[in-house]
């Protein structure tokens, strides 16, 4: 019995070795991927919970969502900017996304729009340096380095402003942050006095609402965000999907309640104020796919 003890002895800890350097080669040297997925939940007019939004047609009476000053309303355009996207984790881990913006495209900005939230918010961070990581931080909006003062592709293209579908809104503020539309019964927009207009709404409307958040200066409306978030194994052959949420409740109520009544039509950056800091709360962690 000694004998085949210890003839197995070297076998048993060859076998540990290579578990050893098995875990090793999992947790560290090649960069992997990390995906992130947005998703947009509003608080129902029929309960207390929140629901996955749903876009509605320009106009429409049915009015799904509830804010907490108890006003309905229903959202027919959804739509944020998301930049400089950072990850950390405990050990001083870091990985900073890069950014670049060509007349092309615009690298390492992100537009998560509801119209197309399949595609839109879902995109993924590439050579994140292999380890672990609980935290990721990233910017609402686009800072002054981003405006670029000639051709902008991808995201970033430059048309005439607030009725376009794009977030560009002047050279002298820069970019929309966030743009939410819809419709609520408390507005008194109705053709007659200052009247609600955007995307999707017009100023001989009944009930609508616009609110364009943004701008880099005097004052910046654009907000970075830092979150929590179990901690993810980044390696080269890990996937990880952080899953992230836009609670429009917060949006209209975490820190100044907006009043559908006097707050409406939302176009300068003096304006947005109060939401943007609002949409500093509205971004939260959701849970990890692995």
């Amino acid at each position: 019995m000694k004998f085949y003890n210890l003839f197995f002895l070297p076998l048993f800890l060859f076998a540990l070795i290579s578990c050893d350097s098995d875990d090793d080669a999992t947790l560290s040297g090649e960069p992997g991927t990390v995906a992130l997925k947005f998703d947009n939940i509003a608080p129902s007019s029929t309960s207390d919970d929140n629901v996955n939004l749903v876009l509605l047609e320009p106009g429409s009476t049915t009015f799904a969502y509830r804010n907490d000053m108890d006003q309905e309303f229903n959202v027919t355009v959804l739509k944020y900017l998301i930049s400089e996207v950072k990850l950390t984790g405990p050990n001083g881990e870091e990985f900073i996304n890069p950014m670049e913006i060509t007349a092309d495209d615009a690298k390492g900005y992100y537009l998560v729009d509801q119209k197309n939230l399949l595609t839109s918010g879902r995109f993924s961070l590439s050579d994140v340096p292999a380890g672990t990581y609980d935290q990721i931080s990233f910017t609402v909006g686009v800072e002054e380095e981003g405006v670029a003062e000639g051709a902008a592709g991808g995201v970033l293209s430059q048309g005439n402003g607030a009725r376009d579908a794009d977030m560009f809104w002047n050279w002298n503020v820069g970019y929309q942050a966030i743009r939410m539309e819809g419709f609520a019964p408390a507005s008194p927009a109705d053709g007659e006095q200052v009247a609600a207009f955007g995307e999707s709404v017009n100023e001989t409307d009944v009930d609508g609402f616009a609110f364009h958040v943004g701008g880099w200066a005097n004052p910046n409306n654009n907000r970075e965000v830092t979150i929590e978030i179990d901690p993810i194994t980044v390696a080269a052959n890990t996937a990880p999907e952080i899953h992230l949420v836009f609670d429009v409740s917060e949006f209209l109520g975490g820190i100044n309640d907006i009043d559908f009544s006097k707050t409406f039509n939302v176009h300068s950056p003096t304006s947005a104020e109060p939401l943007a800091n609002n949409a500093a709360r509205a971004f939260k962690f959701d849970h990890i796919h692995n």
